[in-house]
């Protein structure tokens, strides 16, 4: 239906897959029509997926698609009663490459630790074999290389890894990525278990400080994932039920006696509140350290885009932040 009322208000040069599973078969059908497409999903998580499923398939057939995503999640039926042909189609003259889009994403999520930048890999292992002999290749591989952390020799031994297998359908794990110092990796995790073990002893002024003052300054990926579902409890009994829930479960010995400190005395061991708050404000400094790097990242992606508009906006925000 979207097609339909995309025709009947004068998009004549829309067509729709039947469904969002688009397949190398359609790219084919698309190539020798036109070397231009932008994508136009449903604004739901289904929506988000399938485009990014796409953006490989696109580039193996030679595209640098567009995906465009309508305001306030409206699909193109609804938008194009509303605001017409001639909107439309500026939406999709300004509307971002996939491929842009789709690291611009990655980089929103700030620094990566070392197994989310192998996941990461893994996930952008079809569009590096994709993209392999595209003639704009260098500058997308510069582009994951700089939001990824992640070398151009590692990129180029990753996808003629995957090239060897069955194809980007089945694509080879990637090489471990490259990983920071190991004293400054052993800094790291010693900051976050410190926090941690004050949370353990210190149940109530960790849930009363919110998730929001230190989710972004937690490095270790384990414990960052122990602690928002320790912050889900709602008094400190079900967090310590909850805490020995994770222990019996929890497959890291490290992190289980941490916990057990906060378990099995009595009575309960408790950090000073001057204590919990020093690490509490390490975790904000670090939170604010990631998020500058993070938009310093996103500045560059922006401005190779040439979205002035969007470049500006990130560098006021940028601004704002090391100011406070």
């Amino acid at each position: 239906m979207d097609v339909v009322g995309l025709h009947q208000a004068g998009v004549v040069n829309a067509v729709a897959t039947m469904g969002t599973a688009l397949t190398e078969e359609h790219c084919a059908e698309l190539k020798p029509l036109t070397r231009r497409a932008i994508t136009v999903f449903d604004p739901d998580r289904a929506g988000k997926d399938a485009w990014h499923r796409s953006v490989h398939l696109f580039l193996a057939a030679g595209f640098f698609a567009k995906d465009l995503s309508l305001p306030e999640g409206q699909d193109p039926d609804e938008f194009i009663q509303k605001e017409g042909a001639e909107k439309f189609y500026q939406l999709c003259a300004a509307a971002p490459r996939q491929v842009t889009k789709l690291l611009k994403e990655v980089a929103q999520r700030g620094p990566l630790s070392e197994s989310d930048v192998s996941a990461t890999l893994t996930e952008l292992t079809p569009l590096l074999l994709a993209s392999r002999r595209l003639p704009d290749r260098a500058v997308l591989w510069d582009d994951i290389s700089l939001v990824l952390g992640v070398s151009i020799a590692s990129l180029t031994e990753i996808a003629e890894s995957a090239s060897k297998r069955t194809g980007p359908q089945n694509p080879a794990p990637p090489p471990k990525s490259p990983s920071a110092p190991k004293k400054a990796a052993a800094l790291l995790n010693r900051i976050d278990l410190q926090f941690f073990t004050a949370c353990v002893e210190s149940p109530a002024l960790f849930l009363a400080s919110g998730r929001h003052s230190w989710e972004g300054g937690v490095s270790d990926a384990t414990i960052k994932d122990w602690l928002l579902q320790l912050s889900a409890a709602e008094s400190p009994l079900s967090f310590r039920e909850k805490l020995g829930q994770l222990v019996h479960e929890g497959a890291n010995p490290e992190l289980a006696a941490a916990a057990s400190a906060g378990l099995f005395e009595d009575p309960p061991v408790k950090a000073s509140t001057s204590a919990f708050e020093a690490l509490l404000d390490r975790m904000k400094q670090r939170q604010k350290e990631n998020e500058i790097r993070a938009l310093s990242t996103q500045v560059k992606l922006t401005a190779r885009m040439g979205d002035v508009e969007e470049q500006q906006k990130l560098l006021s925000r940028l601004q704002e932040l090391r100011s406070q």
